[in-house]
Formats: C-alpha cells, structure tokens, sequence
C-alpha cells in the first residue's frame, strides 16, 4: 500500500511504462535512508553536545555509512522502511516531540511487525522518562500511538474488515499454529551472532564495545552524559513547562 504512491507518480509521468514504475519505486526507497541519516545525526548532536557540527558530521559518516549501499538503499523491502521509521521515531524522542515519536513507533512496527519490539522499547523509555522527570509530557508518546494504531489500523480495515487483521493472521501462522516452522524449518540464534560479528566484528569493533559496555556502566555511575541537565541517555532535556 505505501508503495502506490510512487507507482501513481510514475503512471502520471509516463503512463504503464514499467521503467518509470520501477525507477519511482527504487528512488521512494531511497529516500528513506534520509530518514534514517536523521534519526542518527540527531543522536549523535544530543549525545556529543562538545564536538563541533562537523565532527559531528564525521562521526556519523564513519559509524554509519559504511553500511550503506546501493541495493539495500533502494530495495523496497518492509526491514527498510521499518528501519527508516524507527529512526524516525527516535530522533523525536530526542528532540522531545513525543506524540510524533509515538505515531513513528507504531509505523515502525506496522511495516514490519517483529520490528515492533524495538517501539516497545521506547515505549517504555517514555515511562522511564516521565518517572525519572517527574513530568506527563514524556507520556505525550501513547497519544502518539493512539493516533498510529488508528491511521496504521485503517488499511486492514478496508481490506479485510477488521483493524489489524493481517497482525492477527501473522501470529496465527508464525507463533500460535506453528505452521511457518512447519513449512519453512527453523533455525537457531545463532544466525544472529554471525550478523553482528560480519558488522561489528571489523573496524568498527570498538564502537560497538563503546556502545555496549559504556551505556549501562554511564547510567549506573551516574556519568555526566546521562545527567538531568544534558541528557537521558539520548533524550535531551531542553525544558520542563
């Protein structure tokens, strides 16, 4: 559904040219990644708040482009546009618009519904949040939601009649009946060490330690970074009206 958009663009361009089609779709793709280029930057400006714009700049293109390429930038697959919209999401919650973050999450997890455990964790950041400000703003996020179950709930609606069909029958086949298992076999966690090590195991190795061991050791000694006046861990505090 989200790629008729592209597809009626092109038969407006050239009408039933299967080029075009193709080439709209390829180029609606891509456009995601500036989703995800801002998602990323935000964090990294809210997170290295010393370093000047175009360190921040570098930073970003040393950690993240090099897993950028062409097929995957205009591949329109659901992982994609799941990605781009949980990035989305997460830029802002760091520049506190919560209600938007919200509706981001819900479509993060609506393109692609194994993604959604990734919206439940920022879910629960905003509770973490509002405990630790002592503040509702942060819980603005579930109004956010409210409105993305409803916008994202419509298409099943119109196709098959109920809201959020095709998230029931997804659970049916792959975890209640067993069905998938069945059909296409299964295979162990394993498969998800080897991906981390193909990404991470090279030079890029000692951000993922960063990121792995200086987090949880930051917010459990109380390091600056993570302090009321400049951030929870990536979502700065800018104001408390």
């Amino acid at each position: 559904l989200l790629l008729t958009l592209p597809i009626h663009v092109a038969d407006w361009l050239a009408p039933k040219n299967l080029g075009i089609r193709v080439f709209a779709i390829q180029f609606f793709s891509g456009l995601a990644d500036l989703g995800i280029l801002w998602g990323f930057f935000t964090l990294t400006r809210q997170a290295l708040p010393h370093l000047s714009r175009r360190w921040q700049l570098i930073f970003v293109g040393f950690l993240l482009l090099p897993h950028f390429t062409i097929w995957d930038g205009i591949r329109p697959s659901q992982e994609h546009f799941a990605t781009a919209f949980f990035w989305l999401a997460l830029g802002s919650l760091t520049r506190r618009r919560f209600q938007v973050a919200g509706m981001f999450a819900v479509a993060a997890g609506a393109l692609k519904y194994s993604a959604g455990i990734l919206s439940v964790g920022l879910a629960f950041f905003s509770i973490f949040l509002s405990w630790r400000e002592r503040s509702l703003r942060p819980l603005q996020f579930f109004a956010g939601v409210f409105f993305g179950l409803i916008l994202f709930g419509l298409p099943d609606l119109v196709f098959y009649g109920r809201p959020w069909e095709s998230l029931w029958m997804y659970f049916q086949y792959n975890i209640a009946s067993g069905t998938s298992s069945a059909l296409f076999g299964s295979q162990s966690a394993a498969v998800y060490w080897d991906y981390f090590r193909g990404n991470w195991g090279g030079a890029l190795l000692p951000f993922g330690l960063m990121l792995l061991i200086g987090f949880p050791f930051g917010l459990a000694l109380g390091d600056p970074v993570f302090t009321p006046e400049r951030s929870y861990g990536f979502c700065a505090v800018e104001d408390h009206k």
